[in-house]
């Protein structure tokens, strides 16, 4: 069906620029510590000191009241070995440090996931200059940085509740962190340089790392996690194996998506909406409010799961390798993502899907448009309706389709949508629309890069839909073009330009942009403070220049293969009261009883997912003195140890283990019965049936 031809505004060696950019002016190389592993990784923005220093501090702070002064203290326990170093949070000077140190060394896990999609598509198309297969290794390591040996990554602490319910101790069923640093320790980019006078330490004291504070951004977001682990990986997967028709089952991507549902269905509520974060999460402006819910993170999390069905279907038909218990995995997996798309049992109750909460819930009848979100309480829904949200719309309507939508509200629904959107959140210059901004605050004076494309892509799924509406299209493809013409403005080569209203000046723009013959897309036209909790900065964006490379290759990332049709959306044949999932699916894990025989101890099992891997406990609680409890231990576990403290001890110590070999012998139902065997616990558990 799809027959237009849309307009090309880059050419080929525009894009080279913008790829050189990408692979070598916003990535760093990990270092294997703390939130990195080794190989090259994207950043979210190129950022400059000069930026901060000269034009945030010297000038843009006191224009508007603020102070970049900041001080820096220890809340450690005052040792070298245990430093936390934090500054006060709060004043204005707290917060543009944070904000600084988050731009130069952090990379927000979404802007990851559309850096390993553009990147792919360069690579499927033979983009001259880039070798497939250096593109795709480059594409892994992102991939790789999510896996659960990497340290400090997942929200696997009792800090987090999800579905305000459960922690979640095993790292590869939790959330990721959605911004994630190159080091735990993170020095503000204004120190050692002519602007560290903006920094103090309290108490004075000689320390270990001057000018540096901990990482500070501890937020695992749902609609981050679903781009990280099921639309960007998946999607760069599906490219590099697109010749064989299928990804491997074993390949990093599937086994992280397989296990990351478990912290998706955790944190989906009776309604059928996922929460926008687990309990226990501080947002970008304190706490999360109690059963906050993001209608744009679920939309996210639905293109995700409908990404993820169509590859699991794949392999489950054309991987001839698979053994029974990678079936049973995919399986479990596909029946599980049709319950939470159209509704069925969980573990934590009855859902009734993500199509039904976006059909009753999320869509604000009398205004024709999504809420932006709202909360979910005691079971009462209660929408926002102190903002709209550009992204919302744009994304929802991609997603879902115009067909569905004009199903559910009535002929023309879309089309509507986009033209209401478009009067309170576009941003133009002498009457010619020229792109987006975000909500219907901005007063139509800011223009974002990456929201400008996001509704580029949601135009051509409308001018796909409404192509026999002659009215329809021609209006459609007037937006189209304007928007593609004028997105144009935000490139670095032509920004300064532009003329954007409160932009920045040329000499600052020096600060800011990419070494001559690199292409990048900003982030936004102007400094601003967005409605939903962040500034937005004109400065070079990982996900802003990526979005732009979807658009030069008609390539929509919220469906698999990139049509901008709209998906059938036909309920498929799935059992609604199986909530099995691919971590506990026949054959993968083996159901344990625990009995504790450990004298005046209680005790705790704990199991390995790899020889170099942490520890990981299979219980909430220790097992008290003479008690059992149920595990689940993983088949493949590379280990299994049960650890005993008594009252008078200060440290946990080892009482037994498992070897793998034994591991793999053991059957459901059978007995560990846990005991001292010696000083260095390395003697094995009784096992009996």
């Amino acid at each position: 069906m799809e027959s237009i031809a849309f307009k090309k505004t880059q050419t080929d060696t525009d894009i080279q620029k913008l790829v050189e950019f990408l692979t070598t002016c916003a990535v760093f190389d990990g270092n294997g510590q703390f939130f990195t592993n080794s190989g090259t990784l994207p950043l979210s923005y190129y950022s400059t000191l000069d930026y901060w220093g000269d034009y945030i501090c010297n000038t843009w702070a006191k224009q508007n009241g603020q102070d970049c002064t900041v001080s820096i203290q220890d809340f450690g326990d005052g040792t070298d070995q245990h430093p936390y170093y934090r500054n006060g949070g709060t004043s204005p000077g707290s917060q543009l440090q944070i904000e600084r140190v988050n731009a130069c060394l952090g990379t927000d896990i979404y802007d990851a996931a559309c850096w390993q999609i553009a990147l792919a598509l360069i690579a499927d198309r033979g983009l001259q200059g880039f070798t497939p297969s250096q593109i795709f290794t480059l594409v892994s390591f992102s991939t790789q940085r999510l896996l659960s040996s990497v340290k400090a990554v997942r929200a696997n602490t009792d800090n987090f509740q999800y579905g305000y319910q459960q922690t979640i101790n095993d790292p590869r069923e939790a959330y990721a962190l959605r911004l994630i640093g190159k080091d735990y320790w993170a020095q503000d980019p204004l120190w050692d340089t002519d602007y560290e006078h903006y920094i103090s330490h309290w108490p004075p004291c000689d320390r270990t790392k001057p000018g540096t504070i901990s990482w500070a951004d501890w937020k695992p977001i749902t609609g981050e996690n679903a781009w990280a682990f099921l639309i960007g990986p998946l999607q760069a997967d599906y490219f590099q194996f697109k010749a064989q028709g299928y990804i491997p089952f074993q390949s990093d991507s599937i086994q992280n998506a397989l296990y990351i549902l478990y912290a998706f269905q955790s944190m989906q509520c009776a309604i059928g909406s996922l929460y926008y974060a687990p309990g226990g999460s501080e947002g970008n402006v304190g706490p999360i409010p109690q059963g906050e819910i993001s209608v744009e993170n679920n939309a996210s999390f639905l293109a995700g799961l409908i990404i993820f069905k169509h590859i699991l279907e794949a392999i489950l038909s054309k991987d001839g390798s698979l053994t029974s218990d990678d079936q049973a995995k995919v399986k479990a997996a596909i029946n599980l993502i049709s319950i939470m798309i159209w509704g069925g049992k969980l573990p934590s109750g009855q859902t009734a899907g993500l199509l039904k909460f976006f059909q009753t819930n999320a869509w604000n009848a009398a205004a024709g448009i999504f809420y932006q979100g709202g909360t979910y309480n005691n079971g009462v829904w209660t929408p926002s309706t102190s903002s709209n949200a550009v992204d919302v719309n744009t994304w929802g309507l991609t997603v879902l389709g115009p067909d569905l939508l004009d199903r559910w509200f009535g002929a023309g629904t879309s089309f509507n949508i986009w033209q209401s959107v478009k009067s309170w959140g576009s941003f133009s210059q002498n009457g010619q629309l020229w792109g987006m901004g975000y909500s219907n605050l901005d007063n139509n004076a800011i223009m974002s890069a990456e929201w400008t494309a996001g509704a580029i892509n949601a135009v051509r799924c409308l001018m796909i839909y409404y192509q026999s509406d002659a009215a329809k299209l021609s209006s459609l493809q007037a937006d189209h073009d304007a928007m593609m013409e004028n997105l144009l403005n935000l490139r670095t080569d032509k920004y300064v330009d532009a003329g954007f209203p409160d932009g920045l000046e040329a000499h600052f723009f020096n600060d800011v942009n990419p070494p001559t013959g690199l292409l990048a897309f900003l982030y936004a036209s102007k400094r601003y403070s967005i409605p939903f909790g962040w500034y937005a900065n004109p400065i070079p964006s990982t996900t802003s220049t990526s979005w732009a490379i979807f658009l030069h290759y008609d390539y929509n990332p919220f469906q698999l293969g990139g049509s901008y049709e709209s998906l059938a959306w036909s309920t498929p044949a799935y059992d609604t009261n199986d909530d099995t999932g691919p971590w506990n699916a026949q054959g993968t894990v083996i159901n344990l009883t625990v009995q504790n025989k450990v004298d005046g101890a209680e005790i705790m099992p704990s199991y390995q997912a790899s020889s170099t891997s942490g520890w990981q406990n299979l219980l909430q609680s220790p097992i008290p003195v003479k008690g059992t409890a149920t595990i689940q231990l993983p088949r493949d576990a590379a280990g299994f140890m049960v650890t005993y403290h008594k009252p008078d001890m200060s440290d946990w110590l080892r009482a037994c283990l498992l070897a793998p070999s034994t591991i793999t012998d053991l059957q459901s139902g059978q007995t560990i019965t846990a005991v001292w065997t010696n000083d260095a616990g390395d003697g094995t558990c009784r096992i009996s049936s």
